[in-house]
């Protein structure tokens, strides 16, 4: 799907055409619509494949000669249903967005291959912002989109463990600790993928391969603070939840442990009147009180009652 969008009076509006200073918005494009930016954007082949590239890693590149440079960054997305490990759990990997400006004929390309309701969240509510025609402007405005993407998935995260921990106090069992692997996968991904984009935005910060204006630097700046803050925020919740799983598998190994321990005293009571009516059956008489089974009984009853005696001054 490929929008043109442009600011006019303060509104975001849509054109039939590609024009100066307007923005194009492509999402999950076929391959007619690569064709159509390829034709009609004039983007060369490496820069087509690189958006296009579901696996590409956050970089900045720029074409001295074409004077287009394309930023990649990750956001965060939401799993599906089949990706994930609780189908009850909310969570998060990371796929790229590419923002490439180009100085002719001075249009901004943002390109997705998946749906990405960041980008509808910002259509919608920066629209009376957005101001097309500034490139510089709109790609940092699309990165701080991106950053508080970020932190809003790590608040539902850490929603979702707070609320996890309260079931694993009452409870420990699998299901709980499976979850919090799910939680702990989503947190991986997008610490690599913050990562990774540090270099992206200091090479933007250098003001190499994008044209940077004095009133943009206040921007740029809140961009690379919210960037560390997500950071930071994913560094600390990977390590809760790191060591909350630990705790709850330490927990759930005690108590697996416990079980042991009752079912080996059980099977070693049990096997008291086992031995001592096994002795009994044997065909002779040197065995006092052979003749009678109420004899073995008691001795049965004796011996496992001082099996017990001993098995509770050797737990304390």
């Amino acid at each position: 799907m490929i929008e043109i969008l442009k600011t006019h009076d303060g509104t975001l509006r849509r054109l039939d055409a590609v024009e100066s200073g307007c923005w194009v918005n492509v999402c999950a494009p076929s391959d007619e619509e690569t064709r159509w930016l390829a034709d009609s954007l004039g983007i060369g082949d490496d820069f087509i494949d690189a958006m296009l590239d579901r696996d590409e890693i956050s970089r900045i590149d720029k074409d001295e000669e074409a004077k287009q440079a394309l930023v990649v960054v990750d956001f965060p997305a939401a799993e599906t249903m089949g990706d994930k490990v609780n189908p009850d759990l909310e969570q998060f990997d990371t796929q790229p967005i590419s923002i490439l400006l180009l100085e002719k004929p001075g249009v901004v390309v943002t390109l997705t291959n998946a749906p990405c309701s960041i980008m509808e969240r910002f259509k919608s509510d920066k629209a009376s912002s957005i101001v097309t025609s500034k490139r510089t402007r709109l790609l940092l405005e699309v990165l701080l989109e991106v950053s508080q993407g970020y932190i809003d998935a790590l608040r539902v995260l850490e929603k979702q463990t707070m609320a996890l921990e309260r079931k694993m106090r009452k409870k420990q069992n699998n299901e709980g600790l499976m979850s919090m692997l799910g939680i702990e996968k989503s947190l991986l991904y997008m610490s690599t993928s913050l990562k990774s984009s540090a270099p992206t935005l200091q090479a933007i910060k250098n003001g190499q391969f994008v044209k940077l204006f004095e009133e943009d630097e206040e921007l740029l700046n809140d961009v690379i603070v919210e960037y560390r803050q997500a950071s930071e925020m994913c560094s600390i919740y990977t390590d809760v939840i790191t060591r909350a799983m630990d705790a709850f598998s330490g927990v759930v190994s005690n108590n697996v442990n416990a079980s042991m321990g009752v079912l080996t005293t059980i099977t070693l009571l049990l096997s008291i009147p086992t031995v001592v009516f096994s002795f009994y059956g044997m065909n002779t008489n040197l065995l006092p009180m052979s003749d009678s089974w109420v004899f073995p009984m008691l001795l049965s009853v004796a011996l496992a009652a001082v099996a017990v005696v001993a098995l509770l001054r050797w737990r304390r």
